[in-house]
């Protein structure tokens, strides 16, 4: 129940803790909700600091606390085409939305038939229109190109336009594993959208067998493009571990882990 269109205070968090199984942050799902926790422990330190300045006299700028705890946190799943990004960020609306929220993904798919985005669309099980009503998933797709290129003007104004329509809790985008996700951080927080979303942790999906013997998997290591997805990106989940050798699942720890600055999180799933 989430809508496809691409974090309480410590009270919320152990009341959501202990309404849900235990997660680690070896999933894309245990990663948001650790950085949704850790935003709502942030909005309450911040409501109590403009208490405490009420009281004594100061002079917090208010308006500008609220803003803050105002804007809508964003996810960016990067990661090269067929890496399994649309799989993981499915399990992560099923494991880490709260029922009562409305989420948005953001897809930019690459070519016009909108792929990506159909196959989010279908999974999830429903349709724009009804989205706010029954708190579900928005998705909203930019198609014929790259987010981070051609379309970043439609993509600035596909963000806007769900952000205005739906309010959403989080917003997910999944940019096109053709293009540059550091780009697409950039039109985040470009002066257009940076009043309105608060750029979270940005994750790169990798599908692990790369680091094998085959070499048209192995090419993709060469690329500039999945050089600039790695580093862009704060932690790294490894995809496609069930069907990976041990040496390959090794190799793809070691290179996560070989990055500085380090990432928050290399993982497995």
């Amino acid at each position: 129940s989430v809508v496809f269109a691409l974090a309480l205070s410590p009270a919320i968090s152990v009341t959501w803790r202990a309404l849900t199984p235990p997660r680690s942050a070896s999933s894309i799902a245990g990663h948001i909700v650790e950085t949704h926790a850790a935003r709502a422990s942030a909005a309450a330190a911040a409501a109590t600091r403009m208490r405490a300045a009420k009281c004594a006299g100061g002079t917090l700028d208010e308006g500008d606390t609220r803003r803050r705890m105002a804007r809508t946190p964003v996810n960016v799943i990067t990661g090269a085409l067929g890496a399994g990004k649309t799989t993981h960020i499915l399990r992560a609306l099923a494991s880490a939305k709260p029922a009562n929220e409305t989420w948005a993904v953001v897809v930019n798919d690459f070519g016009a038939l909108g792929i990506d985005g159909a196959l989010l669309d279908d999974a999830v099980g429903t349709r724009e229109r009804d989205a706010r009503e029954l708190g579900r998933t928005i998705v909203r797709e930019v198609s014929g190109g790259c987010a981070c290129c051609a379309t970043a003007a439609p993509f600035a104004v596909a963000v806007t336009q769900v952000l205005r329509r739906y309010r959403p809790a989080r917003v997910l985008v999944e940019p096109s594993g053709m293009g540059d996700a550091g780009r697409v951080i950039d039109a985040l927080r470009s002066e257009h959208l940076r009043a309105s979303v608060d750029v979270r942790a940005t994750i790169c999906v990798v599908d692990v067998r790369v680091f094998g013997e085959d070499e048209g998997r192995a090419a993709v290591l060469r690329s500039e493009l999945f050089k600039a997805q790695t580093e862009c990106a704060d932690a790294m989940c490894g995809s496609f571990a069930d069907a990976a050798s041990e040496a390959e699942m090794e190799a793809f720890l070691a290179f996560g882990r070989g990055f500085w600055p380090k990432k928050s999180a290399v993982f497995l799933a």
